[in-house]
């Protein structure tokens, strides 16, 4: 693990102040934020989650000042992100989507470059350097051109260069695309060891809810560029109604008292609501109580979309905030047997 660093922490202490704030993109036309506030304190791993377009990208972004917003204020370590971002770069550190692919030098090179550009003594970017190749398991590409790197050591190589400086505040977006389980485990464990024992934050950008449920200490949830949730993520949990199953039809169901009596036919004893075109059950189901109940809907001519098998968690909190707009990795489209995410917005993800 790092160096320890003597730093004294008061985690009321509110590190990123958002207050009315309004983006567009497309001067005005196309909007992103809308009259968003959000408080994040200090030593804690705050995670924005929301569907593809709903503007998380867009926030993450305005709060370290590389987006210029509209209306409203946004104060980061207590400075003005649009207007101080120069003062930020020491403590602040954005981490991308996108890895650095174009660098003619090896692993240990580009880490130890960044390094020496943000003004780090040699002895510490060698130590640094180290600990974040054997943290991202990258000791044996370490002396491999980064040309030659695949695309999740890409990643991975992408990770150790923001994490280099060790900032106060660390800004992530999708930080675990391209890497496998065990090393998404490793990345998590890693942000939480430095925010409870070196007193770092961090706010991050993830569609890996198991990791989030299981790491993040507070949520932000946006859709369509509103906040729908902000607030300690035990308390979303504690406070959803649990989901086993959501069927979607193609069309509204007119006849609902018909669908009712057939479900409650199929699933005896199970709790269950019908809106629009949803069929939404709570409760357990097991494959065979599954197989049936889709079995009995296309029996009876019900157009079916698709199928979604719920999660047990985070997954389903977020579905019903949202009013299921919230994109699932799980959607089975029943049509062709296929499984599929379905196609979100593109604009400010």
């Amino acid at each position: 693990m790092p160096i320890k660093l003597n730093n004294n922490s008061n985690h009321d202490k509110i590190i990123v102040n958002v207050k009315d704030v309004d983006c567009t993109y497309l001067k005005g036309k196309i909007p992103a934020l809308s009259n968003i506030s959000i408080q994040v304190k200090e030593a804690a791993i705050t995670v924005i989650v929301g569907s593809n377009g709903s503007g998380k990208s867009t926030l993450l972004k305005s709060i370290c000042g590389l987006i210029k917003i509209d209306r409203g204020r946004i104060d980061t370590l207590g400075i003005n992100a649009q207007r101080g971002i120069d003062k930020l770069i020491p403590d602040c550190a954005y981490i991308s989507q996108q890895p650095t692919t174009e660098l003619e030098m090896t692993g240990k090179e580009v880490i130890d470059y960044f390094g020496c550009m943000y003004g780090l003594k040699k002895q510490t970017r060698l130590q640094r350097t180290r600990e974040l190749l054997q943290l991202m398991n990258l000791e044996a590409q370490a002396d491999k051109k980064v040309s030659r790197y695949s695309g999740g050591n890409l990643q991975k190589l992408h990770l150790a260069i923001g994490l280099i400086k060790m900032p106060i505040l660390m800004l992530f977006d999708e930080p675990t695309n391209n890497l496998d389980t065990s090393s998404k485990h490793e990345f998590w464990s890693y942000i939480k060891y430095l925010v409870e024992d070196e007193h770092k934050s961090a706010i991050i950008i993830s569609h890996d809810l198991s990791f989030v449920e299981k790491y993040s200490d507070n949520l932000i949830v946006l859709e369509e560029g509103h906040i729908v949730y902000q607030g300690k993520t035990k308390h979303l949990l504690q406070s959803v109604e649990r989901t086993s199953l959501l069927v979607k039809f193609k069309t509204p169901i007119i006849n609902t008292s018909k669908l009712k009596s057939l479900v409650a036919n199929v699933v005896p004893l199970k709790t269950f609501n019908i809106n629009k075109n949803l069929l939404q059950i709570r409760g357990y189901l097991n494959d065979s109580e599954r197989h049936k109940l889709i079995g009995k809907l296309k029996e009876n001519d019900y157009g079916i979309e698709t199928v979604e098998n719920m999660d047990q968690g985070l997954y389903d909190a977020l579905r019903q905030l949202t009013d299921f707009k919230y994109q699932s990795p799980k959607e089975i489209k029943v049509k062709d047997g296929r499984r599929g995410t379905g196609r979100g917005r593109r604009r400010g993800s």
